[in-house]
This record gives C-alpha cells, sequence and structure tokens, in this order.
C-alpha cells in the first residue's frame, strides 16, 4: 500500500508536477506524465479520459482515498486539487515507487 503523505511530500519537493484537470488531460495525451494521482471526487468524465491513454502507455494513475480539497491540503495548498500529474522525480525510491504502486 502507497503512503500518500510520504509521496507527495517528497514530490512536491523533488518533482515536479502539474495541477488540474485540463494540464493532466494534456500532458497524458501528449505522453509526458510519469504518473497521476486523482482523488476519489475527480469527475468521471476526466477521470476514465486520463485512464483511456495512461493505461495502454502504461503510465501508472494512483488514487487519493481522500477528496479533492484534501489532496490540495496534502500539498499545502489553499484549495481542492482534482488531479496531479508527476512529470519528473529526482528521488530514486520515489521511482521505484510509482511504478510498482502495489508494493
Amino acid at each position: 500500500m502507497i503512503d500518500f503523505d510520504r509521496l507527495l511530500k517528497s514530490i512536491a519537493k523533488s518533482g515536479k508536477l502539474l495541477l488540474g484537470a485540463k494540464s493532466a488531460v494534456s500532458a497524458v495525451k501528449t505522453g509526458r506524465a510519469l504518473a497521476f494521482i486523482l482523488a476519489s471526487n475527480c469527475p468521471s468524465a476526466i477521470k476514465q479520459e486520463i485512464e483511456s491513454y495512461a493505461i495502454p502507455a502504461e503510465i501508472p494513475v494512483l488514487y487519493y482515498p481522500s477528496s479533492g480539497i484534501e489532496l490540495g491540503m496534502a500539498l499545502g495548498k489553499p484549495f481542492a486539487v482534482a488531479t496531479i500529474t508527476i512529470r519528473s522525480v529526482s528521488d530514486p525510491q520515489l521511482v521505484q515507487m510509482l511504478k510498482n504502486p502495489k508494493t
């Protein structure tokens, strides 16, 4: 199981990420994403569009167990975040965690 709090803190410090559904859809269509994190209340149309491109391309899609408000707060943002697009990560342990999300 993934420790999302640890993952989010590490990615926020060491990686490049994009917030929001529009940037996630754009990144998944162009293949410029390492992984996605979707809030539990992410709109189903956005979720389906991201999954339809990410799964065939073997880009991990992780599901945050709480709402977008809590996802935003976990990142230290004062607003709700439905999607996070991870563009790059410098920590090798985080790369491994993203490649094998179930371990």
